[in-house]
C-alpha cells in the first residue's frame, strides 16, 4: 500500500481510536460528576457517548481522500484541542482540590475543594458545550464523506502481544551470508586496501539494502561470531543518528572501550587523543549500525583516532545507500543483502507466530495453511514478517487470521509495519506517538520513559485500578517484544534504547497526520541542529524537543507557544538557557507538565529559580551546569512544595529545601521520585 493510502486509512483508525480511549471516557465522566445537577443528571453524559460510538465506527469506515481530509483534518485538530481544554480546565480543579486538602486536612468535604476555584469550574460549562458542539459537526461531515459499501470494521479488535510468549530473535537462510562476510573481515588486504605500510590500519566493509531487509540482524549475527573466536582484540558496535554529532559519537566509542562513563565531552581534541591511546597496537572491529549520507569532513574526524589501531582491522558498516559505503566511507567490500529463500521466509514467519503454541494439531494445520499465504504477501522482508508475526501469535483466532490475509495493507514492509502499530490499543499507540518527539536513534532510559508517560497522563485506564508504572512498563515490554525499540550495546552502568528507524519513517513520512514538523497544527515539534524555521501554529503545539538552542528563538517562537505540555532540551545541546530564561519559561508557560532543561547556573547563585504557578507540572528535571565550573548545593524554592501534581524531580546538583517550606514537604502528596547527584 502507498504513502497516501496509509494515511487515507490511518486517519480513521487514529481518529476513532482516541475517541473511544478509556482517557477520554474517564475526562467525560469526571467531568460531569464535577457539575452535578448543573447538566440534568447523567442522561447528556450517555448521549456524548453514544455519539462518540457512532463517530467512532463512521471514522473507522470513512475513506477520504483530497479536499474531504483537509476538512476532516482541521475539524480533527479542534476536536482534540477541546478535548485538551477540558483535560486543563479539570487538571486545575484537581489542583486546587489538592491544595485545599493540604490547607485543611481535617476537612474532607469534596464540595468545598470545587469551591476553592470557581473560575476554573465555571469554564467547564463553556468547554463541554464545545466538545458537543465538535461532536455533532464532525457527523454532519463523516455523512457527507463515503463510505465503503459493506460498511465492514476496516480494523481488527486491538491486542496486546504476550511479551512472555514471544520466541527468541532466530536467523532463517541467512548462514551462508554469515560465512561470507566473516571472511571479508578476516582476508588479507587486497591490492589498494590497507596493509601494513599504509596510513590506515582499517579497512571498510558494508550490507546495504532496503529498510527492513534484515542488515542490523545479520550484522548482529556477525558480530556475535567474531566475539566466540576473540580474533579482534577490540569490538565496539555504535549506531550511526541520522544527524549524528562528532562528540556524541566519539563519546560512544571511548565509552565501549574503556567501560568508563563520559558524560559531557568539552574537549574533543582531548578525548580523542585517549581514545587513540586505548585503540593503539590493537586490532578492531568497529560496526557502524544504520550510516546516513552525511558530511564525509565529519565522519574523517570521527574515524581519525582510529588509525592507532592495528593492521588488520575492520570497520562494517550497514546503511540503505550504497553509494555511502562507496563514495562516503570507502567500502572496498560490497555486500548486497539477498532476499530470502521463500521456503526459509516461511519457515521464519512460522517460527514467530506458532512455535510453541499450544493450539490442536488440527487448528495449528489450520494455521500453517492460512499463514504462509500471509507470509508471500510480505514481498519478503524479515521485519513484516516478525511484526505480523508476533501479532497474529497474540490472537490465534482462526477467521482472524483470514481476515488479515484479506488485509491489502500488509503487501510489503511499510504496509506491515502500519498494521501491526494499529493493532495495539489506543493508549498503548499514544505512548508510542510521544516517542516520536525524540530525533533519530536517541537514547532512551526505559524508567525516564515510563515517568514521562505517566506524566502525561497515557497511563491513566477507565477503572484506575492499576499501578501506572506497571501499565507503562507493560507498553515498554510491547514495544520491545514487536521491535518497535530496540535494545542499544550498553555498558554496566546504563542501559538504553532506541525506536526503530523504520517506525521513524512510518510515523513521520508515511502518515502526515502524526508527523513531526511537517504540517502546521500537529502536537510535536522539534528544533533540530542546522534547521533554521517558523513554529508553525503555535496554539496547536504541545510537546517540544529541542536539539538546538537560542535566545532569539526563545523569546520569538518558543514563548508563545501557550498550550505547550513537554519541553524537553537535548544534553547535545550547546547553547543553553539562562537563569533568568528559565524563570520567564516558569512564568509565561502554566500548562507544562514536563520540564526537562540545562541551564547556566551563575557564579555565587544558591538557588534554582522560582517555578511560578505551574499548577499542571508533573515532571521536573533540572540540570544546572554552573559558569564557574563548580558544584554548590542549591536550595528549592518556596513554591516547590506547591506543586502538588509533582510526580518526578530530578536535579544534578545537590539541593535542599527552602527553610520557610522543610515543614511543608508532605504537601506534595504525588511526589513518588526525587533523583539527585
Amino acid at each position: 500500500m502507498d504513502p497516501v493510502s496509509i494515511a487515507a486509512v490511518g486517519w480513521g483508525i487514529t481518529t476513532a481510536g482516541w475517541l473511544v480511549s478509556p482517557i477520554i471516557s474517564k475526562l467525560l465522566n469526571k467531568s460531569f460528576s464535577y457539575l452535578g445537577s448543573r447538566l440534568s443528571d447523567d442522561s447528556r453524559l450517555k448521549n456524548l457517548d453514544s455519539k462518540l460510538l457512532r463517530l467512532k465506527h463512521m471514522a473507522e469506515n470513512v475513506e477520504v481522500s483530497g479536499l474531504q481530509h483537509a476538512k476532516l483534518d482541521e475539524w480533527a485538530k479542534k476536536l482534540n484541542s477541546a478535548f485538551y481544554n477540558v483535560e486543563d480546565i479539570l487538571d486545575a480543579i484537581d489542583y486546587h482540590c489538592l491544595k485545599s486538602e493540604a490547607v485543611h486536612r481535617s476537612e474532607k468535604s469534596t464540595k468545598q475543594a470545587f469551591n476553592v476555584d470557581p473560575s476554573s469550574k465555571g469554564k467547564l460549562p463553556s468547554a463541554i458545550d464545545m466538545l458537543e458542539n465538535l461532536i455533532n459537526e464532525g457527523q454532519e461531515l463523516l455523512s457527507w464523506v463515503k463510505l465503503p459499501a459493506n460498511s465492514v470494521k476496516m480494523t481488527n479488535e486491538p491486542t496486546i502481544c504476550k511479551t512472555g510468549s514471544n520466541p527468541p530473535h532466530a536467523l532463517f537462510g541467512r548462514d551462508n551470508d554469515v560465512q561470507t562476510i566473516r571472511r571479508m573481515l578476516h582476508d588479507a588486504p587486497a591490492a589498494g586496501e590497507p596493509g601494513p605500510s599504509m596510513t590506515k590500519c582499517y579497512s571498510v566493509a558494508a550490507i546495504h539494502g532496503l529498510p527492513g531487509s534484515g542488515k542490523t540482524t545479520l550484522a548482529q549475527s556477525v558480530y556475535e561470531e567474531e566475539k566466540k573466536v576473540q580474533y579482534f582484540n577490540v569490538m565496539i558496535w555504535i549506531h550511526v543518528s541520522q544527524n549524528f554529532t562528532v562528540e556524541a559519537v566519539t563519546s560512544e566509542l571511548f565509552e565501549a572501550e574503556s567501560g568508563q562513563e563520559c558524560k559531557v565531552v568539552r574537549n574533543l581534541g582531548k578525548l580523542q587523543d585517549q581514545l587513540r591511546e586505548k585503540l593503539e597496537h590493537k586490532r578492531f572491529l568497529l560496526v557502524l549500525d544504520d550510516v546516513w549520507k552525511t558530511d564525509v569532513r565529519k565522519l574523517d574526524t570521527l574515524l581519525s583516532p582510529l588509525t592507532a589501531g592495528d593492521s588488520g582491522s575492520k570497520i562494517l558498516v550497514t546503511t540503505r545507500f550504497e553509494d555511502v559505503a562507496k563514495a562516503t566511507l570507502g567500502a572496498q567490500k560490497l555486500f548486497p543483502i539477498p532476499e530470502i529463500k521463500e521456503d526459509q521466509f516461511i519457515k521464519m514467519f512460522m517460527h514467530y507466530a506458532l512455535d510453541g503454541a499450544k493450539n490442536s494439531g488440527q487448528e495449528l494445520r489450520e494455521h500453517a495453511i492460512v499463514g504462509r499465504e500471509i507470509a508471500r504477501k510480505l514481498r519478503g522482508s524479515p521485519m513484516a514478517a516478525r511484526l505480523v508475526a508476533i501479532q497474529l501469535r497474540g490472537n490465534l483466532d482462526i477467521d482472524h487470521w483470514r481476515r488479515t490475509l484479506n488485509r491489502d495493507l500488509l503487501n510489503g514492509t511499510m504496509g506491515a509495519i502500519w498494521w501491526s502499530y494499529q493493532q495495539l490499543e489506543e493508549h498503548v499507540r499514544q505512548c508510542f506517538r510521544y516517542c516520536i518527539m525524540f530525533p533519530r536513534r536517541y537514547q532512551l532510559q526505559r524508567d525516564e520513559l515510563v515517568h514521562l508517560w505517566m506524566a502525561e497522563g497515557f497511563l491513566e485506564t477507565a477503572s484506575g485500578a492499576e499501578d501506572i508504572e506497571n501499565i507503562g512498563h507493560a507498553c515498554f515490554d510491547v514495544f520491545l517484544s514487536c521491535s518497535f525499540i530496540q535494545p542499544k550495546e550498553h555498558s554496566s552502568y546504563m542501559r538504553y534504547f532506541t525506536i526503530h528507524d523504520l517506525f521513524h519513517d512510518l510515523l513521520e513520512d508515511w502518515r502526515p497526520d502524526i508527523n513531526v514538523n511537517r504540517d502546521a497544527g500537529n502536537d510535536y515539534y522539534r528544533i533540530e541542529k542546522g534547521i533554521e524555521s517558523e513554529i508553525p501554529e503555535h496554539n496547536q503545539v504541545r510537546h517540544l524537543f529541542i536539539e538546538s538552542y537560542n535566545k532569539k528563538l526563545f523569546e520569538e517562537q518558543i514563548l508563545k507557544l501557550k498550550n505547550l505540555r513537554t519541553i524537553f532540551m537535548s544534553a547535545t545541546t550547546k547553547t543553553i538557557m539562562t537563569e533568568e530564561e528559565l524563570e520567564l519559561l516558569f512564568k509565561n508557560l502554566r500548562k507544562l507538565r514536563v520540564v526537562h532543561v540545562y541551564y547556566y547556573k551563575y557564579k555565587g547563585s544558591k538557588e534554582i529559580p522560582k517555578f511560578g504557578d505551574l499548577k499542571h507540572l508533573r515532571y521536573l528535571s533540572i540540570d544546572p551546569n554552573p559558569d564557574d565550573g563548580v558544584y554548590v548545593t542549591l536550595t528549592l524554592p518556596c513554591e516547590f512544595t506547591k506543586l502538588y501534581h509533582l510526580q518526578t524531580f530530578y536535579c544534578s546538583s545537590s539541593y535542599v529545601f527552602h527553610p520557610s517550606s522543610l515543614k511543608e514537604k508532605c504537601k506534595l502528596v504525588n511526589l513518588r521520585y526525587m533523583y539527585g547527584p
